[in-house]
């Protein structure tokens, strides 16, 4: 698992979010690199299932998939655009993961 994905797994951790499912390779639909399906210890304000989505390039045809962004939802992306039950976004391009990380955990957190 690579660095970003452990850190954002622990920021989940400690939310009291357990990875319950991790779908990747060719059983995805283009769009997605993988998917994690979190389960909640405890439900306060959240759902009890989350859905974290790695989004890749647009441009992406072959070769190795590259996480464009991360989405956090309610419910399963139907589609690249479905964005309706967002909860949180992590742009993956250019800028300075720590500082995104933390605005994402501002978002999701409220």
């Amino acid at each position: 698992m690579k660095q970003y994905k452990r850190v954002l797994l622990q920021g989940f951790e400690k939310r009291k979010f357990e990875l319950t499912e991790l779908q990747d390779g060719n059983s995805l639909p283009w769009w997605l690199e993988e998917k994690w399906i979190l389960n909640r210890y405890k439900s306060y304000s959240l759902p009890d299932k989350i859905y974290v989505n790695f989004l890749t390039d647009k441009q992406w045809e072959n070769g190795t998939k590259i996480v464009d962004e991360i989405l956090v939802s309610e419910l399963e992306m139907k589609n690249y655009s479905d964005s309706s039950t967002k909860i949180a976004r992590l742009d993956m391009r250019k800028g300075i993961f720590s500082e995104k990380l933390e605005q994402f955990w501002t978002d999701f957190d409220d």
